[in-house]
């Protein structure tokens, strides 16, 4: 299988990963595990959650940072995440709890901001329908 993305010639930028955990997500354990994994050298990953009791134990890797918010909602639980996050930290990445991912999707996500013109990267994902048609890619 080849990858999409080949390994770095140069340094790569200290990198934050923050996930958001607000309730029960169906699969969060499996999310973490494959941020966890990540063959990018410079990260850190934090689960930012209101209270200890919305992450269940047995889902948190190895090496993970818990950043406690105190309140519910995306942007307050992305903020305490921050907050929480090594001051060295150049690029800030975040995640939503449900989706698992490939090894190589943090470093995918972060090299194209090695460009000058690059401000943002995105992994959202996207799907075209096969043929594409026009309603089909109104969806």
């Amino acid at each position: 299988m080849a990858k999409l993305v080949e390994p770095p010639a140069k340094p790569q930028p200290l990198v934050s990963l923050i996930v958001t955990v607000d309730s029960f997500s169906p699969g969060l354990r499996e999310t973490l595990h494959s941020l966890a994994s990540q063959d990018y050298p410079n990260y850190e990953l934090i689960v930012s959650a209101p209270h200890a009791d919305a992450i269940p134990p047995d889902a948190l890797p190895a090496k993970v940072k818990v950043a406690l918010g105190g309140v519910t909602g995306r942007i307050p639980l992305l903020l305490a995440g921050m907050r929480g996050a090594r001051r060295q930290s150049v690029v800030f990445a975040f995640a939503g709890p449900g989706g698992v991912v490939s090894s190589f999707w943090l470093r995918a996500l972060v090299d194209p901001l090695s460009g000058e013109a690059v401000g943002a990267s995105t992994g959202f994902r996207l799907y075209a329908p096969d043929p594409p048609a026009f309603w089909p890619l109104m969806q």
